[in-house]
């Protein structure tokens, strides 16, 4: 049974969102189109799409390379390869409230194969954060799906994350989170698990960067069995992964998606209102400057 209405919702626990298959057979009188960051306002959503009976994910396979490894080329690749839709960080938008909740779940380990099936009702696949923090979850709840971990040198990942998601997510998301409970939220959530002192960065970020992207590749490596792993390089093009996936090679280009620049870009439609100002200015300003001194050197 599927819902559509504009109106504050509470979500219980047993229910489920899948907005991809609502956009697919939404009602006339809806008038949505992804993407639906725009109807994350205070906390609720808009348009939301509900299921009273949760079903199994058909997922086929899962990156679990860190954020700023070309994760969002790979959701684009999987989208030409058909194996979308690809569950994605800036998906926690579009969950809202609900999402974060399942993940905090996850988090404590608290049901995580229930939590993590819900999540990813709906999906074939998925990749970035949060699920690629949790590869033992993963594998247990998807235990034949087939894993990819993104790589690239540590000091471009570094500093990539520095002018982006460590930017927006540590700093300049705490700004609007005083006036946006949904900000809010996702300002201490991402300082739970990612960037705060009990997160995987433990609160200073570029004194263990190094260290924790190189642990991150050897826990995956540790628990994701060989023959359902494949170390994904950023770059590579098509020929090894489709080989993986047992695809045949696209005709098209592997894509190249978000940069610094469309990053900001893309934060920018995911804040109501005046917020957009406020929150992505001062990381456009940074992306420009970045490659400004980019072209210097060159």
């Amino acid at each position: 049974m599927t819902f559509c209405f504009e109106a504050q919702i509470t979500i219980p626990n047993t229910l489920s969102i899948n907005h991809t298959e609502h956009y697919q057979s939404a009602p006339p009188h809806c008038g949505k189109s992804p993407p639906v960051f725009q109807h994350l306002i205070e906390g609720c959503l808009t348009c939301a799409c509900l299921e009273t009976t949760p079903r199994m994910s058909r997922v086929k396979v899962f990156n679990l390379g860190l954020g700023r490894t070309g994760t969002k080329s790979f959701q684009d690749a999987l989208g030409i390869l058909g194996l979308g839709p690809c569950y994605h960080m800036h998906e926690v938008f579009v969950g809202g409230i609900p999402h974060i909740d399942m993940w905090e779940n996850v988090h404590r380990d608290i049901n995580p194969t229930e939590n993590l099936h819900k999540i990813l009702n709906g999906f074939n696949s998925g990749c970035d954060y949060p699920l690629a923090y949790y590869p033992e979850a993963m594998l247990a709840a998807f235990p034949d799906a087939k894993f990819v971990l993104n790589i690239r040198p540590v000091a471009d990942w570094k500093r990539s994350v520095a002018s982006t998601i460590l930017l927006a997510s540590s700093t300049l998301l705490y700004l609007p989170s005083f006036i946006w409970p949904m900000g809010w939220r996702l300002y201490n959530w991402l300082q739970e698990i990612v960037w705060g002192p009990t997160g995987q960065f433990e609160g200073r970020f570029h004194e263990v960067a190094e260290i924790k992207f190189e642990e991150h590749i050897e826990r995956v490596k540790r628990v994701i069995p060989p023959e359902q792993l494949l170390v994904f390089e950023v770059g590579e093009g098509w020929d090894r992964l489709c080989a993986f996936l047992e695809i045949p090679i696209p005709e098209q280009p592997y894509p190249h998606s978000n940069d610094s620049g469309s990053f900001w870009d893309s934060v920018s439609k995911a804040f109501p209102g005046t917020m957009v100002q406020l929150v992505t200015t001062p990381g456009k300003v940074f992306a420009w400057l970045r490659g400004n001194q980019k072209q210097k050197r060159t």
